[in-house]
């Protein structure tokens, strides 16, 4: 399996020297004769070379009959704009968030921040892949709470963070079944099917991920996602300033949406249908020993 960290290195060396598809063409044959000796560096590349194809011409199909989210005519359902911060200190009780662990471990709430109605999110002083510092509307650790749970409607998060090689941050939905196999509250021989939409997964300075995830564990194990999960935007795009990223989930169709505008979307796997979801929100690592950080301005959640 090639992880996100060869990725990451991988499609933004492929996208920078490739701009349309006769291009690609070239630079594939002359990269493939630089990298023949190294068979891991050739599959790397091989893989987001294919990824960079799909993508492009995905993209363009499945977003062009899409127009730019309207929420004028929905309802706001959930409305976070972090002038304060309703956190449970023990992960349970009546309370808007919960802090998720890191690698299994309680995660301080002093690494969450608040100034001018913005929530900072830093990571944990680990320098392991993954360690992360994140906040759910869901209790943790089997404790009685209060969650606030989601099935369909429009999800959007006005965020910066500065895109380097180690930091990781994301937005995403979740369910309670996915999030007890994750805490290994359920052990792996249980037939369990479960949904997962990453509204945003910060890739590289132009990229990120916006994918769906149709899991399975047990005896019928898998982990099926769209093809078109990586959304390149324009060189010029800057997610050191403020940017809104979203996501429209609904029976027939996910569709995600940059600043308003839908730059990516796939068809909704059966068990998205009708899943109940929470959200997570949150700052992880690649790797190094740097502090990395995510800003949320708000979070609004439409029907």
């Amino acid at each position: 399996m090639i992880r996100k960290r060869q990725l990451r290195a991988a499609v933004p060396l492929v996208r920078s020297n490739v701009s349309t598809i006769s291009e690609s063409a070239k630079f594939i044959i002359g990269y493939i004769k630089l990298v023949r000796r190294n068979t891991l560096c050739f599959w790397i590349v091989t893989w987001a070379v294919t990824f960079l194809l799909a993508t492009t011409s995905t993209h363009a199909r499945d977003t062009q009959s899409e127009k730019p989210i309207d929420v004028s005519s929905r309802t706001l359902t959930f409305d976070e704009d972090f002038n304060d911060i309703d956190l449970s200190a023990d992960g349970g009780g009546g309370h808007r968030w919960y802090m998720l662990r890191s690698l299994g471990n309680p995660v301080p709430p002093s690494l969450l921040s608040i100034s001018d109605g913005v929530l900072s999110i830093s990571t944990p002083p680990d320098d392991h892949y993954g360690a992360n510092t994140s906040i759910a509307t869901l209790p943790q650790d089997g404790h009685e709470g209060t969650p606030t749970l989601f099935n369909l409607g429009y999800f959007e998060a006005r965020l910066r963070f500065d895109p380097n090689a180690n930091n990781w941050p994301a937005f995403w939905l979740f369910s309670e079944t996915g999030l007890l196999h994750a805490m290994g509250q359920l052990p792996n021989s249980v037939e369990s099917h479960w949904c997962e939409i990453d509204i945003m997964e910060g890739i590289s300075s132009n990229t990120y991920g916006g994918t769906v995830h149709d899991w399975r564990s047990g005896q019928s194990a898998q982990n099926v996602q769209n093809k078109n999960a990586l959304i390149t935007l324009p060189p010029e795009t800057n997610f050191r300033e403020w940017n809104v990223f979203g996501v429209l989930w609904t029976t027939n169709k996910i569709v995600w949406y940059f600043n308003g505008r839908p730059v990516s979307s796939t068809s909704t796997p059966s068990i998205c249908q009708s899943e109940q979801m929470f959200i997570i929100i949150g700052s992880a690592k690649y790797g190094g020993a740097e502090t990395q950080t995510i800003d949320v301005d708000w979070i609004r959640v439409y029907k």
